[in-house]
């Protein structure tokens, strides 16, 4: 096993906790939902990336690949 995961996995934890103290400081202004969410997307990305280099079929890799880079 490779332990190149826990890169990415401690990303989304971090991410996660900072997504959750930013809205928890004040969730009402503006500036604060907005970085909320950059900082939420990412910690989805990087659980995508967690999910991707676990699989061993190529197509569901790529399923989770397309997921993480919505739009």
């Amino acid at each position: 096993m490779s332990l190149y995961p826990l890169v990415p996995l401690l990303s989304c934890l971090v991410s996660a906790v900072l997504a959750t103290a930013i809205l928890v400081s004040d969730a009402r202004r503006k500036a604060n939902l907005l970085g909320a969410s950059l900082v939420s997307c990412a910690s989805f990305w990087a659980f995508c990336e967690v999910l991707w280099h676990g699989q061993s079929d190529p197509a569901a890799a790529l399923a989770l690949v397309r997921l993480s880079g919505l739009g």
